[in-house]
């Protein structure tokens, strides 16, 4: 099972760059993925093993990305050897928006 899962990972990820490519070749300008609803990891555990366990597949992929995080992982003291495995990593603000303005 654990094969099967990491040749569909792999496969996710050449996908991911292979898109990637062909927008940056189209449109001449550089490609941003952003990976959008992982805030929402309902257990430290498997948000721990995404990030920190398996981070060599976030950072397989080629083009720059945005990656949401849980709050309760932020605050966990392994957040500080997540953050250093990547090159640029900034912590933005949660943007609220209501009725179609941004507020912060």
């Amino acid at each position: 099972m654990r094969r099967k899962l990491e040749h569909r990972l792999s496969d996710l990820i050449e996908r991911i760059d292979n898109m990637a490519s062909e927008a940056e070749i189209k449109t001449k300008k550089p490609v941003l993925v952003i990976v959008d609803d992982l805030e929402n990891i309902p257990r430290i555990d498997a948000a721990k093993k995404l990030f920190y366990e398996d981070i060599g597949v976030l950072l397989q992929i080629k083009p720059r990305m945005i990656y949401t995080i849980p709050i309760s992982l932020v605050l966990d003291p392994i957040f500080a050897q997540i953050k250093s495995r990547f090159d640029d990593d900034q912590t933005l603000p949660n943007i609220k928006i209501k009725d179609g303005t941004v507020t912060y």
